[in-house]
């Protein structure tokens, strides 16, 4: 909404100026942009250098930082609400860029992630969240600490449905986590890091789902197999016999193997037809009881 012109503090949270977004916690997320000619500036600011990945802008935020003899460990989020909820079912790829920034970068992480959830999830302290398990996690055999390159963190999955926040930042446990220190001149006090990492380049998309079909089915009521299955919405479904008459359909009903009227089918080769919004799909099917 305006121009950022300071490194957030808990009464003034610059991160608010960058629509949409906000941190979850008491953790003060930053917000660079290159309309300002100081500390939050791009590509030049208080904590580094770097040039966006897209845009004139990104997020900063120190994913945990450690002084075990004033607070313990504090971490920053960003977070925001989608446009929409998520569908239940549907295949998602989340995609978003990270990079170490040149200072405050005493340790470098493997542990950061997304995490989106039906509810906004939220503290009133500093502390990381514990016992989430974000859909979309850095998975590389590596520490994160190009302060050059942009890491691109992205990965799949599928919605349970009415998923409509986003939540950026370090998951992982406390009390085992592993780090590597960017420093080889001086012992590496693991009592005191601290680390801070630039974001940018946020992207979700709905993937078109797998369209999985058998080739075989066997239903004689032994608990496996028994139905003609299929993992995708569709709006109707024929099955016609070797001979070309059509012996089942329904709108909304998978095929158990039986005639409109409730007789067995027996033994032997099926085609069907089967309709979805945007697509028809017609092949074999194998009934072996």
């Amino acid at each position: 909404d305006v121009c950022p012109n300071a490194i957030s503090l808990p009464t003034d949270l610059q991160i608010e100026h960058c629509l949409g977004w906000y941190s979850p916690t008491t953790g003060t997320s930053d917000y660079f942009n290159a309309c300002d000619i100081d500390v939050v500036s791009v590509p030049n600011n208080s904590v580094g250098y770097q040039v966006p990945f897209s845009g004139n802008a990104y997020i900063g935020l120190i994913p945990i930082y450690n002084v075990a003899n004033d607070f313990g460990f504090w971490s920053e989020y960003v977070q925001t609400k989608l446009v929409s909820p998520l569908v239940n079912n549907k295949t998602y790829e989340f995609s978003f860029y990270i990079n170490v920034a040149n200072y405050n970068n005493d340790y470098a992480l493997n542990s950061f992630g997304a995490y989106f959830s039906k509810q906004a999830i939220a503290k009133s302290d500093f502390k990381p969240f514990t016992n989430i398990l974000p859909q979309v996690k850095y998975t590389e055999n590596s520490f994160i600490s190009d302060t050059i390159n942009w890491i691109n963190i992205k990965g799949e999955f599928k919605a349970e449905g009415g998923e409509e926040y986003l939540t950026i930042g370090f998951f992982g446990d406390t009390l085992n986590f592993d780090t590597l220190c960017n420093y080889i001149d001086f012992p590496c006090d693991f009592s005191q890091f601290v680390t801070y990492y630039y974001v940018d380049n946020c992207q979700l998309v709905e993937k078109e789902n797998q369209i999985i079909i058998p080739n075989i089915f066997t239903p004689n009521n032994d608990g496996e197999n028994d139905i003609f299955y299929l993992d995708f919405d569709f709006n109707y479904i024929e099955i016609y016999n070797r001979w070309g008459n059509k012996i089942f359909e329904n709108d909304n009903v998978l095929w158990q193997g039986t005639t409109n009227e409730g007789k067995k089918a027996s033994d032997g080769t099926y085609f069907y037809i089967i309709r979805t919004d945007k697509n028809i799909y017609r092949g074999i099917i194998q009934l072996l009881r």
